[in-house]
């Protein structure tokens, strides 16, 4: 994915966060695609009036929720706690989606890292 903007230098807090959002539901959006295209027509009739798969809109406030909560467990910005989430499922192998739900229903707990100098 291509962004550009009309002036240059880095994003916002905010609206980084908001740019990551944003990137996962496209990538979402993409994968529900394939996932119709490779299982012929009768995937689609599970899909909702605008094309988009119903567990969709679940899934999103389930990453945006744990997001807010990764936020106060860490201490840090919806941002880095959004990243942290991300970075979390990759180097787990899990889908968004499945973390964001185990810690939303607090089945995982993720933890701050550890400062530079080995303290708490």
């Amino acid at each position: 994915m291509g962004l550009y903007r009309s002036s240059p230098g880095p994003l916002p807090g905010a609206r980084f966060g908001d740019l990551l959002i944003l990137a996962d539901t496209a990538t979402m959006l993409l994968l529900d695609g394939a996932d119709h295209a490779a299982h012929g027509a009768e995937a689609l009739g599970g899909a909702g009036l605008d094309g988009q798969s119903p567990a969709l809109a679940l899934h999103r406030a389930e990453v945006d929720q744990a997001t807010g909560m990764l936020t106060e467990q860490l201490g840090v910005s919806a941002s880095e706690a959004f990243a942290r989430l991300r970075a979390y499922a990759y180097a787990q192998d899990r889908r968004l989606a499945d973390v964001a739900g185990d810690i939303v229903t607090r089945r995982l707990r993720l933890h701050p890292d550890p400062a530079p100098d080995g303290g708490p």
